[in-house]
Order: C-alpha cells, then structure tokens, then sequence
C-alpha cells in the first residue's frame, strides 16, 4: 500500500498549447505533499516561463494528437509513442499516472501496459467523430475517472455507458485567488463599460456570436459599451481566427478589441464591468471562474455547469439561446443596474471562493490518487 505522503504521480499531456487542461495540471502538480511530474511535449516560451517559476518537473517528449490533416502519421508513430512512454513509466516508477482529455488516449494505453493505474481526466461535454471513435476504442483502458463538471460526467455516461460501472468522481477545477481577486486596475479607460472575455480563440468559443452582439449594441448607438477578446490566436486556428477578422470588417466594428496573448489578464479582468462567455461547448471554463473571484458579473451561455454555477448562485445571467438580442438585453439589463451588478458580482466572489479553493482542489485529487494507487 502507498504511503499519503510518498505517492509518485505521472501527468501525461499529449497536447502543448497550454490553455485550460493544462493549467489544470498545473494546479495539482504544485501541489507539494506528493511527488508529480508532468510529461508533455516541448512547451512554448510563454509558457516555459511560467512553469519555470512553479516547483514542477516536466520531462519533454515529442507527441502527437489526432488531428485531420494528419491522421496516417497519428496512426503510424502511435505504437512507437506508447512503447516509449511505457519504456519511461517503468524507468520513472510512478504510483500512478494520470491523463487529461478524451483524445489522449497513449498514456492510458502506456499505463496498462506497464500495469501501472491510470487516472483520466475528462475536460469535455462535446466529442466530434473522430475524438468519439478514439475514446470509444480506448476508454476500457481506463477504470477510474474524474469529470470537471457534472455535465462533463453525464455526457460521458450517456454516450459510453459501459462507463457507469468505473470508479468516477467530479472536481472542478480551481482558482488562484491570490491571482485572480477583486481590484483596482486603469487597463481600461474607466470612461466606458467594458464587456470581456478571455480565451484561446478557439471555434468552441462561440466568437461569432459575441460579435454579433457587438453589432446589435453598436447599431442601437450603445456607443459608451465596449467589447474586449484577450487571447492568442494559435497557428491551428488562424483559419477560424481570420474568419472573425472578416466578420468584424464587415460591420465595421468600432466598440470591439483584440488584445491577443496578454499576460496581465487579472489587470484586465479588475478594469472590466461584465464577463461575456458565448462558449458553444465548454465542460468547466476556467476563464469564467476566474472573472467570477474577481467579483464579475456573468453573462454566459448554458454550457458545463453554468446552470449550478452562475444562475442558482445569482451571480449572474445564463442564455439558453444562441440570440445576439438575448445577450445584448442581458448586458443592458446589468448596466443600467448598478445595485444588481453589484450584487451579482459580490455572489460570483462568494462562489468562486466557495467552489474553486486551490487548497479543496488539491485535496480531493490527493483522496482519489490515493484510493486509486491503494485499490
């Protein structure tokens, strides 16, 4: 039986553009009673120099992910990716390793074959054709499972339900409130109303739909409300990304900006009025919690737990459609409210504190590992 405090614990990332799966990791690898490391392929600069900082061990090797464009080449180093890796896991010795998305599927493959226990983490409420067939193939691998949200563990079970009977257990991910806080910050001018959302631009996002709603407040002359997009357009997006771009010139958008990658989000978040999520499909979205510790109002649409989350804690509005009016009377509601803004930014603080603690996070990956590592 594994001591609590000397378990080994394995992370293995197929997929090196950071974003939320990764900071995930990241929140449990700092943890410092047990001994993680995490392995991944080369990270980029940006995010080398944050893990730098943190007391983590990453162990760099080259993986690929499915990905259209590519699949016979996916198919072909498939086999020779997991006998690698089941190579390191027998030289690491790991109590237990742990694996992040439903498309990452050599680390579960690598575990069993090394007969060492494996844990996947499931981010998603949506898989696409491809994703299905790999999990489908591969998810028996597997016989423990956490969700980051209850809409994540539901999807899951309805669509595999051979899945019932594994050892399954939902923790959100969490916030770093000594990061992500209420404040003061002049990013922004403090002359206008300043609606946000910070993300990967991604086509799960939902973009189009937060620049349809731009055009509605900027043809109703709504010209003191200003949109924000902070994030990186990745190189795998910049199709997508363009066609945003061509949107936004089409309607000649003067009240919407583009920030790109910034690494003082927290000073954006604290200079904001409302967090605008548009998300077509989303299982726990970080950005959302992290604006909610900041004490932002919500505008969001139902994807994960939004329901649970935002609308039953009153810290803000969940749109159940896809309609730019829908979202605009929302905002416009907020803003010419200032005690309900007010309040709802106060629940958002309160929840955000509530559900997304580091320190329970944390604790409730060490209790499950443990039972994992010991069963």
């Amino acid at each position: 039986m594994s001591s609590p405090d000397s378990l080994k614990v394995i992370h293995i990332c197929e997929d090196a553009r950071g974003g939320g799966q990764f900071q995930y990791i990241l929140d449990i690898a700092t943890d410092s009673i047990y001994n993680y490391s995490v392995v991944c392929p080369q990270l980029d600069d940006a995010i080398m120099q944050k893990v730098s900082a943190l007391d983590v061990t990453i162990h760099p090797h080259k993986l690929q992910i499915p990905q259209r464009r590519a699949v016979w080449s996916y198919l072909r180093s498939f086999n020779t990716e997991v006998s690698t890796l089941a190579m390191m896991l027998e030289e690491m010795n790991p109590d237990l390793v742990v694996c992040h998305g439903a498309i990452q599927v050599k680390g579960v493959v690598a575990a069993y074959k090394s007969k060492v226990p494996s844990v996947w983490v499931m981010h998603d409420s949506f898989l696409g054709t491809l994703s299905r067939m790999i999990f489908k193939r591969y998810h028996r691998y597997c016989d423990h499972f956490i969700f980051v949200s209850e809409r994540s563990k539901e999807f899951y079970n309805n669509s595999f339900p051979k899945l019932r009977s594994a050892n399954q257990v939902v923790i959100p991910s969490s916030i770093d409130h000594s990061i992500y806080a209420p404040g003061s910050s002049d990013v922004l001018s403090r002359e206008e109303f300043h609606v946000i959302t910070t993300c990967y631009i991604n086509k799960w996002k939902g973009l189009e739909l937060l620049i349809d709603i731009a055009h509605a407040m900027q043809q109703e002359g709504y010209i003191d409300i200003k949109f924000h997009i902070v994030g990186p357009i990745l190189k795998s997006q910049q199709s997508y990304a363009d066609s945003l771009l061509g949107k936004i010139s089409s309607y000649d958008l003067k009240n919407l900006s583009l920030h790109g990658y910034r690494s003082d989000i927290p000073d954006y978040l604290q200079s904001s009025s409302i967090y605008l999520c548009t998300s077509t499909h989303e299982s726990s979205p970080l950005s959302v919690w992290e604006a909610m510790a900041t004490g932002l109002p919500i505008v969001s649409s139902d994807v994960g737990d939004m329901t649970s989350i935002v609308r039953d804690s009153h810290s803000g509005i969940v749109i159940n459609d896809r309609n730019a009016t829908s979202y605009a009377d929302a905002i416009l509601l907020l803003k010419g409210n200032d005690d309900l803004r007010i309040k709802y930014g106060h629940n958002a603080l309160r929840t955000s504190q509530e559900n997304f603690s580091k320190h329970s996070f944390q604790e409730q990956h060490r209790s499950f590992y443990q039972k994992v590592a010991n069963s």
